[in-house]
């Protein structure tokens, strides 16, 4: 017999035989949930414990068990209840005799489950012996088990990163437009030479263009129905029909990674595709999303993405879309795409798709879809009683009105036949026909009349704002339970509760609707939106008109109003978080949970889980708007303000301190200033967030740094305005006047310069550029680079910018380090405008940079005609130096590059014509025309008197002959000749040539020919340096024909 008492608790005891369970796995699950010394005491036992060691040990650790479980119990209930007892103890007598019950209680309960288990305890042994007896035939299922749990594992992560890519229903849309499609319309898009190509693979896009309301999401439904219905598992389609009332559908980002999860099967994903959803998160761009998507596009299968209401999106967002699909039709043979889109568009499609073909909802075809569905609907009402006519001719004055009307939208036609069906008799719907309306704005504004004089304008009044602003669509229990609510209401109020919100589609004479699957609540069509929002209703209807700001900030109120409801703060938001249990209990809890699990249900995976605090899930099924409220009440909260709203405190608190039932978006309930929280309050321009930030006196120096330089950067003059008030360094504050001024943010700038910036500054770019502060910028003058604000709005054409800069009393001839002014800038980067607005300020047009051309050197060598003349007009130096090395003056500069009226204008200003060249590669002006070929050029100097022999310099250089010989310009050598150019004017010393050394070289034998006529050496000496004659030219160049020229004419080596 066992020294252990056997009444002890058994944690075996709700044990039961399982055919084909593992011993192994038995014992490992069961030393995974001791502690320490248990496990040690476990392995002292046999290698493969027998029966009765086993029971040995549990009945010993029964005992131990059975005083934890107590101990475990009694801790629990003391930290989960330590706010009430606090309580209770200042209460009276009679309190303190329901605590003590409560602990009575909690005895009474220990010494009963202490008796249950002794009774259960024999049970339980002879249980433990059947088991164990099996277990030879057991451990040959042991692989099997492991492979299944690890195959269950990886089937779990699948989907957590499956579901981390994308929840978005894309089926909803789909579903409705399906419901919505009228018998056998839409079916000519099939039928069409465009269709057919594009399934056949000619095009790889395909648009649909048409109006507001011509039934281009009906007609994407019915593309997607018929690849799926035709092509069924030849090709693999990916959709998504963008929704205007959803502001999440319209994402960039969102389409990519539903259409990415379309094409995803949990059981069978790449290993590269998980390699690149592990490392994915929520910021991750759209083109790490494209590379997967390319992945799961092989080129052997087709593969359609049908893309319904494009323009539904912001440009930026279109951008990112249209260029991601661009790359992927680039990438992938087999890639088919359809667009559908109104057609203003089809300028940015052409843009990324050089070739596509289009179809048009305004074709013939779409009229006859629109004439059967009136014909359809018209019948349809008056076989339903809804529409009631005593003069059977009226039917077909019906139809024909509204098919004139219609000017090829279903929508319009939709709302029409609601108008008639409210008449009374035959007189008021023939007077209803003769005043249709023109336009969808003019039918909505008749609805909008409608609903007031039908006496729900007030009830339209309470909805419209809510569909207008709500973050994601609502259900009806949602928007029901949110009506009801007031700013500062501090408790549920359910006869508030609309009782009849059933039938809230006939309150607002559809213009809602609510989808019969979801029960969600949108507008019939994203225009009536527009219209509610962006529309100058007249008088009578002024009150519809809903400003955005102002419902966004009233939903944020109502939010935080609800979220702080006593309901829930007094049983779940502020109270603390239960404690975990202390590991004496873990260890109880999880023998018998697993154990019991394993005995009773085979092998699985099982965990040790907390419950969810405070039944979450109860509490959405009795208040259905906290699924809303609690997660979107930040973003509507992004304009809050103190002293504006109502709501400031509480919204404070629930930022500063955590609430149980508000979610962030930022990752964890810790509020720290330098945290995530102060990068996603920028990127999502949350205001409110952003001021609180930046008040705190927590905010480190380089943190604030980097949203002062997004701010800049991106011309976010509101957050600059936040950040600028904490006394930035006045270093940091020119390297962002400089940034300003580069980008051309005037509105930046302007804000910059409020704050008694020093606007000559020199900033080198190469170390400011970068949003962290760690790195030291040296002494400007210490490098050989670096601008001014001026400088730099200058040379990047921005003349708003430069004007404010000259208005702030920038300098306008100060030198840079390299020596560069702001008219130099403007001039090298052909900016009029600005060189006008300089030089009226006053910049020098002489200065000129450290071993560069000045302005007037730099704009003939370009050929800028008219900087040219605007310069000289301000006294520019047409005679300035050229530069040391490879310099030209004005005029060698215009002769060299061939601008005749450059030359004429600088000859005009009396620039030298003989003024020398530069020491190194330098030209004479004459020399230059002539090198380059430039004949008229060459007689104006002659004819200015230019020195047809000045000399070549020591290195490089050429006379004005032999860089005509050279580059073989056989007219300019006549000319020069006939001018009594010096034939035999000796070579450079370096890699200087004679005329003839020169024709012999390049081959030029015509050249050399006239050359010798005119009596050229030769034999004349080769260059000390690089040099050859001309001889030695010819045979070096293979030029044989040169070469018996000359020895005919007795040359020698």
């Amino acid at each position: 017999m066992s020294r252990y008492p056997m009444a002890a608790t058994s944690s075996l005891a709700v044990a039961q035989p399982v055919v084909g369970q593992s011993l192994r796995d038995v014992i490992d699950e069961f030393r995974g949930i001791l502690d320490e010394e248990q496990r040690r005491e476990l392995d002292a036992l046999k290698p493969i414990p027998d029966t009765d060691a086993i029971l040995v040990f549990t009945a010993k650790l029964d005992l131990d068990v059975s005083t934890q479980i107590f101990q475990a119990l009694w801790n629990s209930f003391e930290q989960e209840f330590k706010p009430d007892l606090d309580n209770i103890e200042r209460c009276s007598n009679k309190v303190k005799e329901e605590i003590a019950l409560a602990k009575a209680q909690a005895d009474a309960q220990e010494h009963q489950l202490q008796a249950s288990e002794r009774e259960k305890a024999s049970k339980n042994r002879r249980t433990a012996r059947g088991f164990f007896s099996r277990t030879d035939t057991t451990l040959n299922n042991m692989g099997e088990w492991r492979v299944q749990s690890d195959a269950r594992k990886i089937q779990k992560r699948r989907q957590q990163l499956l579901d981390s890519l994308s929840t978005y229903d894309h089926l909803r849309l789909l579903k409705q437009s399906r419901l919505k499609r009228h018998r056998n319309t839409s079916n000519w898009i099939t039928h069409t030479t465009e269709f057919h190509r594009w399934v056949d693979r000619a095009v790889p896009l395909l648009c649909c263009f048409g109006k507001i309301g011509s039934g281009k999401t009906i007609a994407t439904a019915s593309v997607i129905d018929h690849i799926l219905s035709t092509l069924g598992s030849d090709c693999v389609i990916s959709f998504f029909f963008v929704e205007s009332g959803n502001q999440r559908s319209l994402s960039a980002d969102t389409i990519i990674r539903s259409v990415l999860r379309q094409r995803l099967n949990p059981t069978n994903i790449p290993q590269e595709v998980m390699q690149g959803l592990e490392r994915l998160d929520p910021s991750s761009g759209v083109d790490d999303l494209v590379k997967l998507l390319h992945i799961m596009m092989p080129p052997t299968r087709v593969s359609y993405i049908v893309i319904d209401g494009l323009d539904e999106c912001e440009k930026p967002d279109r951008d990112k879309l249209l260029t991601a699909l661009s790359s992927l039709v680039l990438r992938g043979e087999n890639i088919r795409l359809f667009l559908s889109s109104r057609d203003s568009l089809r300028g940015e499609i052409e843009k990324r798709f050089p070739a596509f073909d289009s179809l048009s909802m305004g074709c013939p075809s779409v009229f006859s879809d629109i004439s059967l569905f009136i014909e359809d609907t018209v019948r349809e009402k008056i076989q339903n009683d809804e529409l009631a006519i005593g003069d059977p001719s009226l039917e077909e004055d019906i139809k024909l009105a509204l098919f004139h009307g219609a000017q090829g939208m279903f929508l319009w036609v939709t709302f029409q036949v609601d108008e008639i069906c409210a008449q009374h008799c035959d007189e008021d719907i023939r007077n209803t026909l003769k005043d249709l309306p023109k336009s969808l704005t003019e039918l909505y504004c008749r609805v909008l009349q409608r609903i007031k004089s039908r006496g729900h304008g007030k009830a339209a009044l309470k909805i419209f704002p809510w569909i207008v602003a709500s973050k994601q669509l609502l259900s009806l229990g949602q928007l029901r339970e949110a009506m009801a609510i007031e700013i500062g209401q501090q408790y549920t109020r359910p006869e508030r509760l609309y009782n009849d919100i059933k039938n809230i589609t006939s309150w607002c004479e559809n213009l809602i609707q609510v989808d019969e699957e979801y029960q969600l609540v949108q507008f019939a069509h994203s225009t009536i939106r527009k219209l509610l929002i962006e529309e100058a209703l007249d008088s009578t209807l002024a009150e519809f008109r809903v400003n955005l700001e102002e419902a966004d900030h009233h939903i944020g109120e109502i939010c935080v109003t609800y979220l702080n409801f006593n309901d829930f703060t007094t049983t779940v938001a502020r109270r603390a978080k239960p404690m975990l249990l202390p590991s004496t209990a873990q260890i109880v809890h999880c023998v018998l949970r697993r154990l019991r699990n394993l005995l009773n249900h085979g092998p699985s995976k099982i965990s040790w889980e907390k419950n969810a605090p405070m039944h979450y899930q109860n509490l959405v099924l009795g208040s259905p708007f906290l699924e809303y409220a609690s997660t979107n009440w930040i973003l509507h909260t992004r304009n809050f303000r103190q002293g504006k709203s109502k709501t400031w405190r509480l919204w404070g608190n629930m930022i500063i301190q955590g609430h149980n039932l508000a979610t962030v978006p930022w990752g964890g309930n810790t509020f720290d200033v330098n945290g995530p929280v102060l990068d996603w309050a920028y990127d999502a321009r949350h205001y409110a967030l952003l001021r609180l930030v930046a008040s705190s006196d927590l905010l480190l120096d380089g943190r604030e740094y980097q949203v002062v330089y997004r701010a800049v950067r991106d011309n976010a003059t509101d957050i600059l305005g936040m950040f600028l008030g904490r006394r930035l360094p006045p270093r940091r504050l020119s390297q962002m006047l400089h940034l300003a001024a580069e980008g051309g943010n005037l509105e930046v700038v302007e804000t910059l310069l409020a704050t008694n910036i020093e606007v000559n500054a020199i900033v080198i770019p190469s170390i400011m550029d970068t949003e962290y502060p760690q790195v030291q910028e040296p002494d400007p003058l210490e490098w050989d680079e670096g601008e001014t604000a001026l400088q730099v709005a200058a040379g990047n054409g921005h003349l708003k910018v430069v004007e404010r800069l000259l208005a702030s009393q920038a300098d306008v001839n100060i030198r840079s380090p390299a020596g560069l002014t702001a008219l130099q800038a403007a001039v090298e980067e052909n900016h009029p405008e600005i060189v006008k607005r300089l030089l009226t300020a006053g910049a020098n047009v002489n200065e000129a940079p450290i071993s560069s051309p000045n302005e007037l050197q730099l704009v003939a060598e370009r050929a800028y005609r008219q900087f040219v003349e605007r310069l000289l007009e301000a006294n520019a130096d047409a005679d300035a130096p050229a530069p040391p090395t490879c310099g030209r003056t004005a005029l060698q500069a215009a002769a060299e590059s061939g601008n005749l009226e450059i030359v004429t204008m600088l000859l005009a200003a009396n620039a030298d014509v003989n003024a020398p060249a530069s020491p190194t590669y330098g030209r004479t002006a004459l020399q230059a025309a002539s090198e380059s070929g430039h004949l008229k050029i060459v007689n104006m100097l002659l004819s200015a008197k230019a020195d047809i022999n000045a000399p070549a310099f020591p290195t490089h250089g050429r006379t004005a002959l032999q860089a005509a010989v050279e580059s073989r310009h056989l007219k300019i050598v006549e000319t020069l000749l006939s001018a009594k150019a010096d034939v035999n004017a000796p070579a450079s010393p370096i890699y200087g040539r004679t005329a003839l050394q020169a024709a012999a070289e390049f081959g030029h034998l015509e050249v050399a020919e006239r050359l010798l006529s005119a009596k050229a050496d030769v034999n004349a000496p080769a260059a000390p340096e690089g040099g050859k004659t001309a001889l030695q030219a010819a045979k070096i160049g293979g030029h044989r024909e040169i070469q018996l020229c000359l020895e005919k004419a007795g040359a020698r080596e």
